[in-house]
C-alpha cells in the first residue's frame, strides 16, 4: 500500500485521518516526476523500540533515479505532556533521516526539508517509548516514468561502498536499473574504485531470468568480454589507493522476466584492505527498443 490517508471511522488515532499542507506538497511534487520508485517501505521493529525500518529501494528526484539502502531510522524522544507528527524522509543523495514535528495538544505535520521525498508518517503519543505499526501510515507516492525509447537515464552512486575480507560477489548498492520484459537497452557504466592494498578486483553483472547481455569492460590496461554466457569476470592487475577506472558499453535484453540488471564485484583475492567503490560512480542505460 501507499499514500494512507485512513477514514476517520477507520483508525485510534484522528490524526491520522487528517491531510496536512505537507500531504498535498507530496502530491505536487510528483508533477517533476519526483517520489518513490520502488520499495522503501518503512516498518516498525520486530522487537518495538524508538527505531523504524526502511526497506532497500529507489526514488526518481527530477526523473534522476536515486538508489537507497536499506537500514533504520531514529525516532527522537517524545514530548513528555503532548503528542507529536513526525516524517520519515530519504534526500536526493539517498540519505534517510526523521524529521520531527512540534508536539501540541493537536499536531500537525511538518514541512518537508529540502530536496527530499516522503516515505511515512509517524504519530508519536506523549511518553511514548516505541514505534508500533498502527503508529506508522505509508506517505509513499509511487511514481510511474514510462520506458522511452531513445532516453537516457543515469543512476549515481551516492555513497561509497566497501567490501574487505570477500572475494564473492555481491551486489551493488546503487548501480542497477530495473527493466521491463522483452526488451533491449543500450547500457554504459563508469566505476571509480580504489584499495590500500593494491590487489586485485572483480567485476561481473546479474540480469533477469531468460535475459542475456554482451558488455566489453576495460580497466587499468585489462579488458574482457562479458556475456551471461561465458560468465568471464572482468579483473584488474590492483585497485591503488589513488584510483583506478573501469568502463563498460554494450547491450542488455530481457525475455519474459522483468527485473534489475545489476553491478557486483568483489576482490579477487580476499583481503584485510577493503576494496571500495566511490561517489559519482555511474550507470547509464538507454531503452532501445
Amino acid at each position: 500500500m501507499a499514500f494512507d490517508i485512513p477514514n476517520y471511522g477507520d483508525t485510534a488515532i484522528p490524526e491520522q485521518a487528517r491531510l496536512y499542507a505537507a500531504d498535498l506538497q507530496m502530491l505536487t511534487q510528483t508533477a517533476s516526476l519526483t517520489g518513490t520508485k520502488s520499495g522503501l517501505q518503512v516498518a516498525a521493529q520486530g522487537s518495538p523500540n524508538m527505531t523504524v525500518q526502511v526497506g532497500s529501494g529507489e526514488i526518481y528526484w527530477l526523473n534522476s533515479v536515486v538508489a537507497v539502502a536499506a537500514g533504520n531510522v531514529t525516532i527522537t524522544a517524545a514530548n513528555a505532556t503532548n503528542p507529536r507528527i513526525d516524517l520519515v524522509v530519504v534526500d536526493s543523495s539517498g540519505v534517510k533521516s526523521a524529521v520531527a514535528g512540534t508536539a501540541a495538544a493537536v499536531p500537525t505535520s511538518p514541512a518537508i526539508p529540502a530536496n527530499s521525498v516522503v516515505l511515512a508518517q509517524v504519530f508519536v503519543p506523549a511518553n511514548d517509548t516505541t514505534i508500533s505499526t498502527a503508529q506508522i501510515k505509508d506517505r509513499r507516492i509511487v511514481v510511474q516514468v514510462p520506458s522511452v525509447a531513445g532516453a537516457t537515464n543515469i543512476v549515481r552512486k551516492t555513497a561509497i561502498e566497501t567490501v574487505a575480507s570477500s572475494a564473492t560477489l555481491q551486489d551493488d548498492n546503487h548501480l542497477f536499473f530495473t527493466m521491463t520484459s522483452n526488451g533491449i537497452w543500450q547500457v554504459k557504466c563508469f566505476v571509480f574504485a580504489t584499495s590500500a592494498s593494491n590487489a586485485a578486483m572483480k567485476f561481473n553483472w546479474s540480469v533477469p531470468a531468460g535475459g542475456s547481455y554482451a558488455l566489453i569492460g576495460v580497466t587499468g590496461g585489462q579488458t574482457a568480454s562479458q556475456t551471461n554466457l561465458n560468465n568471464s569476470d572482468l579483473t584488474t592487475a590492483g585497485v591503488p589507493v589513488s584510483g583506478l577506472n573501469a568502463v563498460w558499453d554494450g547491450f542488455v535484453t530481457t525475455g519474459a522476466t522483468a527485473g534489475d540488471f545489476r553491478l557486483r564485484w568483489a576482490q579477487s583475492i580476499s583481503n584485510a584492505s577493503g576494496h571500495s567503490v566511490n561517489v559519482n560512480s555511474w550507470l547509464e542505460y538507454r531503452l532501445l527498443t
